[in-house]
This record gives structure tokens, sequence and C-alpha cells, in this order.
């Protein structure tokens, strides 16, 4: 079965702006145009969706300057809500993946790997972060992970999705 990456899904992205799109009509007719031309784009690949956010918190601004936003008879305070938010998410990235601790490790594998003279392999998921850190992998744009059952040893392997049958490293480095 072929699993499906989410951001490339149509329609799915709305979702994710679901409770603010609505203010698309409140957005200022200089900027319309390009705040539905993004909403499109974001409609057909998910991953694009948030671009026409700026815009459409222009329109909930609008609304806020106007009239204010009023929930079941009480004006919501939006200014103390973002200042919440924003502190939410700063005290949340040094949490968010890849946290420092996992760049530290796939630097050394890659270290490991050019010390060793051997090819390496990683899970999916990290390819883009490994192309980040210079290594070219072909395992980075969507499933499947490598076969590692059919790779010929001695190679060095990175993944956070399997417990594969070699020497454990360090957490998700293996010596195969």
């Amino acid at each position: 079965m072929d699993k499906v990456v989410a951001e490339e899904i149509p329609l799915v992205g709305l979702i994710f702006i679901l409770h603010i799109v609505h203010f698309v009509k409140r957005v200022p007719k200089e900027l319309l145009l390009y705040s539905i031309l993004l909403l499109g784009v974001g409609l057909l690949k998910s991953k694009y969706i948030f671009l026409s956010v700026p815009f459409i918190v222009l329109g909930l601004m609008q609304k806020e300057n106007e009239e204010g936003l009023i929930l079941r008879g009480d004006k919501l305070p939006l200014i103390p809500i973002c200042c919440l938010c924003l502190v939410g998410l700063v005290i949340m990235s040094p949490f968010l993946y890849p946290t420092q601790t996992d760049l530290k490790e796939m630097r050394e594998t890659i270290q490991l790997s050019k010390d060793l003279n051997v090819p390496l392999y990683n899970s999916w998921g990290e390819g883009w972060i490994f192309t980040y850190l210079g290594v070219e992998t072909k395992y980075k744009i969507s499933y499947p992970d490598p076969d590692w059952n059919n790779i010929k040893p001695p190679y060095v392997a990175y993944s956070k999705n399997e417990d594969l049958n070699c020497e454990k490293v360090n957490t998700h480095t293996y010596l195969c």
C-alpha cells in the first residue's frame, strides 16, 4: 500500500486555516487578489496554505479594529490571546523536531560514515535534514524507506522508525 504524504493532498490545508478563512472577505481590496490567489495555491497543495495566512490575518485585524471579535455576546481580547500564543510558541520552540541533540547525532553519523568510508542511509523523514547538513541522499522526498534487509553491509544507518538488527552506535545511529 502506498503511503500518501498529507502535504501533497489537495484541500487538506484548509483544515489548518478553517477558523480564519472567513476573514478573507475583510482583506483590504488592494490585497484581495493576492490572498485569493495564495488561498487557491494552498488548496491545490496543502503545504502552501500558510502563504495565505498573513493576508487573511489582515482581514481579521480589520474586523478587530472596526467592531471587535464577539463570541456569545462577549468581546474577545485579541491582542492578549495573540501574545499568549506567541509565548507558547517561544516556550515550545526548543522542543520541536529536529532538536539540537538530533542535529548533533546526525552530524556524528555523517562523520562516522566518512571516517569508515562507508555509505550512509537514512529514513526518508530525515532526508531533507541530511541534505541540509551536506549529505546527498535519495531518501528524502517520499516513501519508501531504504529496504534495510537488502542493503549490503557495511553501511551506517540513521533511523528513528525502526530498530535495525545492527550494532547500535547512538540513539538512532546503527553500524551495519
